[in-house]
């Protein structure tokens, strides 16, 4: 019994990956410069997202357990409505994740994790 816990733990830490986080871009909203970049840190059935605009913390959320290729997820940054689009995008021999930026329905931004 001992030995399929520890085969159960190991499988789990190995589906879980690890943080993968985008380079920062700079984008224009309102014609000035903002830095955007985001963190994902995979589980089992979702991931969990992290998006800074300016250094500032403006999503962290869920994705939706087994929720598609495609979801959206909300914050605001300095009162302004902010939507992240996440596309995910596979491959012959790589699998990332796109996220679209948007202020206030501006595409200010598109990362790739």
């Amino acid at each position: 019994m001992n030995k399929f816990f520890a085969l159960l733990i190991l499988i789990t830490a190995s589906i879980s990956g690890c943080a993968t986080t985008s380079a920062p871009e700079v984008g224009i909203y309102n014609g000035q410069q903002v830095s955007v970049s985001a963190k994902m840190i995979p589980g089992l059935i979702d991931s969990e997202v992290f998006l800074y605009i300016d250094n500032t913390l403006v999503i962290k959320d869920r994705t939706a357990p087994l929720g598609g290729s495609s979801q959206s997820l909300k914050g605001q940054w300095n009162g302004k409505p902010v939507v992240a689009r996440l596309t995910q995008i596979e491959n012959l021999l790589s699998s990332y994740t796109q996220i679209d930026v948007f202020v206030a329905g501006q595409l200010v931004e598109t990362l790739t994790v």
